[in-house]
């Protein structure tokens, strides 16, 4: 039972005869702002709505940074992303009331396509690694088809989709490379 209310749309900023970069709107279930994630910048970012004027305002990067795409769990901008392709929107229960400055309940998951990993962004703008690049070290690879948990054992393949049930509080991963939909809890 996904949320029927969900928005996403999908804009093609750029475009020319070798390359087309997307992005991708995702729209916060208070619908007082929006995420943005575009395939060509390490950012997540973040418009407020304007009830009065019915539109929302220009973006303002919320963590990750435009020009630097690399990997690196942190805080606004000293977080780093390579492809952030696609992400979705999870109610915690533990914010009660809500967090931050909007008191926000919700985190927001999305895939990192370059960095094979989902991540994970909560209200205050600190990402962390939520799934995949495991097992690093046995290998060399971050890269994979691994099951098992999320940070210690699991490896994706270029995943670029994602979806949330929050019946059964199961993730749904698109992992391009290993052709795939492989799931997740959150437990």
């Amino acid at each position: 039972n996904i949320s029927s209310d969900f928005l996403c749309l999908l804009f093609i900023i750029h475009a020319n005869k070798n390359r087309k970069i997307y992005s991708i709107l995702f729209r916060h279930p208070s619908n007082k702002f929006m995420y943005m994630l575009s395939d060509n910048f390490g950012a997540v970012f973040r418009a407020d709505y304007d009830p009065v004027a019915k539109t929302f305002g220009n973006p303002s990067i919320i963590a990750g940074n435009m020009n630097d795409k690399s990997f690196k769990e942190g805080t606004g901008g000293s977080a780093r992303f390579n492809k952030p392709q696609f992400g979705v929107f999870v109610k915690n229960e533990k914010y009660g009331e809500g967090i931050g400055p909007d008191n926000d309940q919700y985190d927001f998951y999305f895939c990192d396509r370059e960095n094979h990993c989902i991540w994970k962004l909560d209200p205050h703008g600190v990402a962390s690694l939520a799934a995949g690049r495991s097992n690093e070290n046995a290998d060399g690879k971050i890269w994979g088809y691994v099951d098992g948990n999320p940070l210690h054992e699991a490896r994706f393949n270029q995943p670029a989709g994602l979806a949330y049930d929050p019946d059964t509080d199961m993730f749904y991963i698109g992992d391009i490379d290993n052709k795939g939909i492989r799931y997740m809890t959150t437990e």
